[in-house]
């Protein structure tokens, strides 16, 4: 939405400045904020907040909707961080390759609803998947309230030897560049598509079939 803003009225705005939600995992390099972002009742409240951002899409004007969705996207990206650093390498490896797969399952829903999120398609749609949402942050909350006593002893072992590593700013570039790649490839329906044929005459499966 930050794009299209300028792009409709082909001038700048000023809400460009909501880009800065993209940069909230930053505050988690000071100890206070981490701390914080590792208690479990900000947690919660984080994914709660995350899960409540799909609500945008019923707000009553686009300036509200892109504030609502710019929260999201700070909460969300917090909630990452903070699970995906936090646990045991098997966990951590779980969840990093979770969010892949789910962004390819929402690549294959968006061929399906011929390129449209499933979640802004309609209103109907939204509350269902809000709904779920809900439940799955709730159930998330609650399953996860045991290991994260656990793990709370081991975080800040963990970050000392993960700065520690003589590499880590390496593995950080390269799993940094394949987000990057995944979110480019997978977050154009059309373009896996038209790699999937050689070229002319064989135009090769239609972007969005039956839309």
């Amino acid at each position: 939405m930050i794009y299209y803003f300028p792009l409709q009225t082909l001038a700048l705005t000023g809400l460009e400045l909501f880009a800065v939600a993209f940069f909230s995992p930053v505050f988690l390099i000071f100890a206070p904020f981490w701390r914080l972002a590792n208690n479990k009742y900000i947690l919660a409240l984080l994914r709660l907040t995350t899960v409540g951002s799909l609500a945008s899409y019923q707000a009553p004007n686009a300036s509200i909707r892109l504030f609502v969705l710019a929260a999201g996207v700070s909460t969300s990206l917090l909630v990452q961080t903070v699970t995906w650093w936090s646990g045991n390498s098997l966990q951590r490896f779980i969840r990093i390759w979770g969010f892949m797969l789910g962004k390819i399952m929402l690549l294959v829903l968006r061929i399906w609803y011929t390129s449209l999120n499933p979640v802004w398609s309609s209103q109907a749609a939204n509350t269902v998947i809000l709904i779920i949402g809900f439940i799955a942050a709730v159930e998330r909350i609650y399953s996860g309230g045991d290991e994260r006593k656990q793990e709370a002893n081991k975080t800040g072992n963990a970050v000392k030897e993960a700065v520690s590593h003589p590499r880590w700013l390496l593995s950080g570039v390269a799993f940094g560049s394949l987000l990057f790649l995944t979110l480019w490839i997978f977050g154009e329906v059309s373009l896996i598509s038209r790699w999937a044929v050689s070229g002319h005459p064989h135009t090769g499966p239609d972007p969005n079939p039956y839309g």
